[in-house]
């Protein structure tokens, strides 16, 4: 998950200032560097989810949090299951939150039926990748892109927004990256990728950074919810606004295509 929508001068300082976190020339950097214009994909499409109504109704975001449980928990099964990254396999574990979340939004068997078909693409890429040469790096790849969101990014300003909507039982995921600690907990994951680069092929686990956030971008724009409200308000100014949101996100995707 991402954080929520803010002035874009102030997200762009402070994606620099995470940016800079990292070592100069370092791995970090670099993948920061790579993945910037997604990012700004990413700030379009988070517009439009507010615009939505992510925040007011319950479905939507339980649709949006389920194509990111979806892809972490293949994520994380596959890091438990790799002899590679030891110290990176005692940092998190999101997979059991995101569940637990979804069970106290819509249940069990519901949250299965929002997997949606970009989302299984994602995992089977991931699946794909980790019998690949480059299982490591791609490891290394999915931790920054699905973990660093959370851990170094909006986790946890959107924690507070997301208990207030929809209740203490639905902010699972935040629970271990917000609370005293924070800056600790966001140096210790940006000095281990740094860290890391020495064991694998730097290049590579950069250009999969830049695969996997596109891909994080088409899981978010595949969601299909659509708030009730959205109905009544016909060719009113907040749809046409959504449009105009969503229009922007499927060209920027489709240029990345290209």
């Amino acid at each position: 998950m991402t954080s929520v929508v803010s002035n874009p001068s102030d997200e762009a300082a402070r994606s620099e200032k995470v940016r800079n976190m990292g070592v100069p020339g370092g791995l970090f950097r670099a993948a920061m560097d790579e993945i910037k214009q997604s990012h700004t994909v990413g700030q379009s499409l988070r517009a439009a989810f507010v615009l939505s109504g992510v925040f007011t109704d319950k479905l939507l975001y339980a649709e949006l949090l389920c194509q990111f449980a979806h892809v972490t928990k293949v994520f994380e099964g596959l890091l438990m299951e790799s002899a590679a990254f030891p110290d990176l396999k005692g940092m998190y574990s999101f997979s059991p939150s995101y569940e637990a979340d979804l069970r106290s939004l819509v249940g069990p068997e519901a949250s299965a039926s929002l997997v949606r078909g970009p989302t299984l693409a994602y995992a089977d890429l991931l699946l794909s990748h980790s019998q690949a040469p480059h299982s490591r790096e791609s490891l290394l790849a999915a931790a920054v892109i699905l973990w660093g969101p959370l851990v170094i990014g909006g986790g946890a300003v959107m924690a507070p927004r997301v208990k207030k909507s929809y209740g203490p039982g639905c902010v699972g995921v935040f629970e271990a990256v917000t609370g005293p600690g924070r800056a600790d907990r966001q140096r210790a994951f940006v000095d281990f990728v740094d860290g890391a680069a020495a064991g694998v092929d730097k290049d590579k686990v950069v250009e999969l950074c830049g695969v996997y956030m596109d891909h994080n971008n088409r899981i978010m724009a595949a969601v299909e919810r659509r708030p009730k409200w959205l109905r009544y308000l016909g060719a009113g100014a907040a749809a046409a606004a959504v449009a105009a949101a969503a229009a922007v996100v499927v060209a920027r995707l489709a240029a990345r295509r290209r």
